[in-house]
């Protein structure tokens, strides 16, 4: 019997040992945020789609190329006299080339944006020979601009990178409430299976209590049946606590394994925010789903306004180039000035273009005009038509999902109200018996002082005003899960 007591002592001392060093839940959840894989993971994934659009700004910002190419060749002239010759250029691209693009982004290659480019083109050739050195210079400068002639309006770029921002975040604040949610929920498992083990701590003592005070009183004896299922009894409470005590073990094993930290005891839960909003007209999900209608509508006007887009292309250029000998002496050669527009429409383009091109040589300048177009017939097909029936149809589904959207929004919001009614209502009748409890417990220590009840029943009363406060936690888990489905229904 003695040891059966040492036993249950070294076990409740374990148990208590095991419940101490608390902190609030609220710190706990913080503290495992900061050291989780997958939340970090979560971050590095919605970083990962900001650099992304980022990266596609790039596309709207000035756009500057520097090309250089080198070379020399080796000959002899007639005379048998070695020369050898050197040449810089823009090699395969220009010296130098500018784009400045403009605020019209194009959505298919065979459109066009209103840019401007300026290009610096030429090289330099350094003859090499025995009776003179010379260089020769020529240089092009250019640039044009595109000036863009009818409704370019374009969302879409934009629309999908905002559809994108949004994915992004969502995604993200998903997954952060789905880890406070398992974190809430191994707490309270955690916090079940301490209130089981005081429970059966609890009658481990009053059965062991019952047996030793029935054989002082020889009410029983060791050989009876009654004993023996007293035992039994016994037995079975010891059985559940210690398996109890496994299960504590593998909880706060498994909260390791998914926060990254040590459990620590909850001594503070926090009342939950379980005000619902009246609209979730600002949610995520709903803005993703306006924006995907508005997206779907934009092609097809995109489509509508193609056929009225042009766009006039004007440009210049001056080719000029010049020789210096070895005695510094210049001589320029020719230069060559042309200035050229281009309307291009649906189906058709005119291009005119004037040149100028001066001899210095000869003092004398000859001017040029050229004109040209082209001219297509309508391409629509049947493919055409069919393509345009399914952008339709697109659009119709997306306007649909916005209506299920909202649909959905609205029933989880009515289950909502019936949770936060049932949960509001279980606590205050919790708070209701544990302020009962309290006022019997003050009532009852006074009865001790004049030894109207024993200390038993008020040790009894005090286990179930602590009992209470496990549920009392729990239930302020099971608050806290709510206010998390109310945070679900605002993305």
């Amino acid at each position: 019997m003695k040891k059966k007591k040492i036993l249950t002592l070294f076990l409740i001392l374990i148990s208590s040992i095991s419940f101490l060093s608390a902190k609030s839940l609220e710190s706990l959840v913080n503290d495992s945020i900061e050291t989780s894989t997958q939340i970090t993971n979560l971050e590095l994934n919605r970083n990962y789609t900001l650099l992304v659009l980022e990266s596609s700004d790039l596309d709207t910002k000035t756009k500057i190329s520097v090309g250089l190419n080198a070379y020399t060749l080796s000959a002899e002239d007639g005379s048998s006299n070695k020369y050898n010759q050197y040449y810089v250029d823009g090699g395969t691209s220009k010296l130098l080339n500018i784009v400045i693009p403009g605020s019209y982004t194009p959505t298919s290659a065979e459109q066009v944006s209103d840019t401007t480019t300026i290009s610096l083109d030429g090289g330099i050739l350094y003859d090499s020979e025995s009776s003179n050195q010379e260089f020769d210079v020529r240089g092009n400068l250019s640039v044009s601009h595109n000036f863009l002639i009818g409704d370019y309006t374009n969302n879409r770029t934009d629309l999908e990178n905002q559809i994108t921002l949004l994915n992004a975040n969502k995604t993200y604040e998903l997954g952060l409430i789905t880890f406070k949610e398992n974190v809430y929920n191994y707490v309270s498992s955690i916090l079940n299976n301490e209130k089981s083990q005081r429970e059966f701590e609890k009658k481990i003592k009053d059965q062991q209590t019952l047996i030793d005070n029935s054989l002082s009183l020889n009410e029983i004896s060791k050989d009876s049946i009654t004993y023996k299922q007293y035992s039994l009894i016994l037995k079975t409470y010891q059985d559940t606590l210690a398996t109890l005590k496994i299960q504590y073990q593998s909880l706060i094993e498994n909260f390791k394994d998914y926060t990254g930290l040590d459990y620590e005891s909850v001594d503070e839960i926090r009342e939950p925010n379980l005000e619902i909003p009246e609209t979730n007209e600002d949610s995520l999900s709903v803005e993703i789903a306006r924006l995907n209608v508005r997206l779907k509508q934009d092609f097809i006007d995109q489509v509508e306004r193609e056929k009225t887009q042009s766009y006039m292309n004007v440009g210049t250029s001056i080719d000029r180039p010049y020789a210096i000998d070895s005695s510094s002496t210049r001589y320029d050669e020719d230069m060559s000035v042309e200035a050229q527009a281009k309307y291009t429409a649906d189906n058709f383009s005119i291009n005119a273009a004037t040149q100028v091109n001066i001899d210095f040589t000869d003092n004398t300048y000859t001017p040029g005009f050229k004109i040209g177009g082209t001219w297509t017939n309508d391409t629509t097909t049947d493919k055409d038509i069919i393509d345009n029936k399914i952008n339709e149809n697109e659009l119709v589904k997306a306007q649909l999902e916005l209506n299920s959207t909202l649909q959905s929004k609205f029933l989880t919001k009515l289950s909502l109200n019936s949770d936060v009614i049932n949960w509001m209502s279980q606590y205050n009748q919790l708070k209701d018996q544990l302020d009962f409890n309290q006022d019997n417990l003050n009532l009852q220590k006074q009865m001790l002082e004049v030894g109207l009840v024993s200390q038993s029943e008020i040790d009894d009363l005090i286990f179930d005003i602590e009992q209470l406060n496990y549920d009392k936690k729990m239930l302020l888990i099971d608050g806290l899960n709510i206010e998390l489905d109310i945070a679900k229904m605002n993305l």
